[in-house]
């Protein structure tokens, strides 16, 4: 909610919120999180993840320089994943 509230952008793609690290989460983060039902992905279920998925650390590293720069960057990104017209 604040983040929707600090940001003009619509939250409306959201439907479970997900932190994902390729790291590891403190025991705070992963209670915070559980109260507020969202899912932690740290690195271990990261790496099985990509292990079982037609990715590949090449591909995953060509992408590398793809990253959001704001929250509202993050926010038109999803966007333009679920509508492809979206400039």
């Amino acid at each position: 909610m604040a983040a929707r509230m600090s940001y003009s952008s619509p939250l409306s793609y959201s439907v479970r919120l997900m932190a994902v690290t390729n790291g590891n989460f403190s025991n705070e983060t992963q209670k915070e999180a559980s109260q507020h039902g969202i899912l932690l992905m740290d690195r271990r279920e990261l790496m099985a993840k990509i292990r079982t998925s037609a990715l590949t650390m090449g591909r995953i590293y060509n992408r590398e320089t793809d990253r959001c720069n704001s929250f509202e960057d993050g926010i038109k990104s999803a966007r333009r994943w679920f509508d492809p017209t979206i400039a």
